[in-house]
This record gives structure tokens, sequence and C-alpha cells, in this order.
């Protein structure tokens, strides 16, 4: 009947009408997905930057590390020629004070052949 000609023809319509729609929700669904995958792409640069960052700073760590190692190593050894210093002016300082002793005689020649004095 004519009524259900323009019955299906209306429905024929709206399937038409949803599948326009669905069409358009697919085209818009692959645009986001290409911007999703294009912010990815960013993402990882950003993580590749960021590792290699990271591992210039470990390598700085390690140089630094090595530089106090080093400054401790030269302040201990300044350390300890301080105190080397020290002893060293402290047993200057007593010899200085100490009385100088008396001069020892010179010893005696007694090997008999009377050149002790060579004068007489």
């Amino acid at each position: 009947s004519q009524e259900d000609i323009a019955k299906l023809t209306d429905e024929l319509q709206d399937l038409k009408n949803k599948v326009l729609q669905t069409q358009a929700n697919v085209i818009l669904a692959n645009d986001l997905l290409q911007q999703t995958q294009g912010q990815v792409q960013q993402q990882q640069q950003l993580l590749n930057q960021l590792q290699e960052q990271v591992q210039d700073l470990e390598h700085q760590k390690q140089q630094l590390q090595q530089v106090v190692f080093q400054l401790q190593q030269a302040a201990q050894q300044a350390g300890e020629a301080q105190n080397n210093l020290i002893a060293g002016l402290g047993a200057a300082i007593q010899q200085a004070a100490a009385p100088a002793a008396p001069a020892a005689p010179a010893p005696e020649n007694n090997d008999n052949n009377n050149d002790d004095d060579a004068a007489s």
C-alpha cells in the first residue's frame, strides 16, 4: 500500500542519515586517532630527549664524584703536610730554645809516636 511505501521510504531515509552520520563519526575518529598518534610521537621524542639529559647528568655526576674524591685526597695530603710542618716547627723551636751543648774536647792521640806536639 501507499502508506507502507511511505513508511519504508522514511525508514530508508533514516538509515541513510544514520549511515552518513556514522561515516562522519568515523572520519572524526580517524582525525582524533591521527592527532593522538602525533602527540604520542611528540611525547616519545620528549622522552628520548629526557633520557639523553639523564645520561648526561649521570656522566656529570660521575665526573663531579671524581673531582670530590680528588679534592678529598688533596685536603688529606694538605692536612698531613700541615701536621708535618707543625711537627718540624715544634722540633726546630725546641732545638733553638735548648741550651747549646759544650763542644767536646779533641781526642788525645795515644799512638806513642811522640808527634802529638809537632813543635817540640
